[in-house]
């Protein structure tokens, strides 16, 4: 932007909430529908007051490019009306987003940064920044003029979400963007070992007692009085004689 080129700031009789002020005209020519005088644009919402205050607002619109014309009637523009459509449905994100794209896109936003840079990239001060478009305009704008305006203008640019600005401290400095936060790096850990229990079938056998082969005598004394006795003893010794070999 050279010397020469168009510097335009909001004038001082306009409202300090200047955003919203100039929400509501976007609004108010919207519901009208149709090019609109600044009259008009009162007339359709009172609560805006002073309709010369109304038309600058209205022409500094048509400078920010949502308004087509300089001077009244003022329509809207496309990006101007999809804003005010925004607005009336209640999608206020859509319309800050919306916002955001037209003031980002002009030569206003490209200055800031610049006025920014100038101070070192970390803060300066909304009189400051009218200072610096003011030597850009190459204009003779009255101090209160150029402190009413440069305060409005960060007000408008802080409420869209585009700039932090202290009033009580009129310090201005880009918003920080905050980051989420890294995950630390993972230590690898050693394998887990995980415990595998295996089913056995295990058929248990009692031990067998082992078989005795040591050979042995048995000495027996039979006292016979008769035949009978004799009988049994010889029956015994049978039995015995028996038992033994099927133990071998």
């Amino acid at each position: 932007m050279s010397a020469e080129s168009k510097v335009k700031i909001p004038h001082l009789c306009s409202p300090i909430a200047y955003d919203e002020y100039l929400d509501k005209i976007l609004l108010a020519i919207y519901r009208l529908g149709k090019a609109s005088t600044s009259k008009d644009i009162v007339g359709k919402d009172s609560s805006l007051e002073d309709h010369v205050c109304v038309g600058r607002a209205a022409s500094f619109l048509s400078y920010l490019g949502l308004t087509d014309g300089e001077r009244s009637p003022f329509n809207l523009s496309p990006l101007g009306r999809q804003i005010a459509i925004a607005l009336h449905e209640g999608r206020n994100e859509d319309a800050l987003n919306l916002w955001q794209k037209a003031l980002t896109s002009h030569s206003l936003h490209s200055e800031l940064q610049k006025y920014i840079e100038a101070q070192g990239g970390r803060r300066g001060t909304s009189l400051g920044f009218a200072e610096h478009l003011r030597t850009l305009a190459g204009k003779d704008w009255i101090t209160k003029y150029v402190q009413e305006g440069g305060k409005r203008l960060c007000i408008l640019f802080a409420s869209k979400g585009l700039l932090t600005f202290n009033r009580d401290e009129d310090a201005i400095s880009f918003p920080t963007q905050v980051q989420a936060p890294t995950a630390p790096p993972t230590t690898p850990s050693a394998p887990t070992t995980v415990p595998t229990t295996i089913s056995t079938q295990v058929t248990s056998q009692a031990p067998r007692m082992p078989t005795s082969t040591l050979p042995f005598t048995i000495n027996i004394t039979v006292e016979a009085k008769d035949a009978d006795s004799i009988k049994e003893v010889i029956n015994l010794i049978k039995e015995l004689t028996r038992q033994k070999g099927e133990s071998s």
